[in-house]
């Protein structure tokens, strides 16, 4: 599973854990419209573990790269992406996913 922690200068310990789910999506609101959080960072959890990414806006679009983690076994594990995309300027879409090379 994936943790996503928000910034908000109005709340402390804004997080949720999403599990890999495919095309299926999951709400943020309750984390991000109520605390008028500003950012985002993304670490992997569980059996597998990264450092955190850089923060990413939830104000404007952009990506950042997770760490590359290890799984318990110390076998390396690739890399992952978090882009804020912004189909239109009311809805915003963070998507969580390997990069292409």
């Amino acid at each position: 599973a994936m943790e996503l922690h928000f910034r908000s200068r109005y709340a402390k310990h804004l997080t949720t854990s999403v599990k890999p789910t495919g095309s299926d999506w999951k709400s943020l609101d309750e984390w991000i419209l109520p605390h008028f959080a500003t950012a985002v960072t993304a670490q992997v959890h569980g059996e597998i573990s990264s450092g955190a990414s850089p923060w990413l806006s939830l104000e404007r679009t952009g990506a950042v790269m997770l760490k590359p983690g290890r799984v318990k076994s110390k076998e390396p594990l690739g890399s992952c992406v978090a882009e804020l995309l912004s189909p239109v300027p009311s809805h915003k879409l963070i998507v969580l996913a390997a990069p292409l090379r």
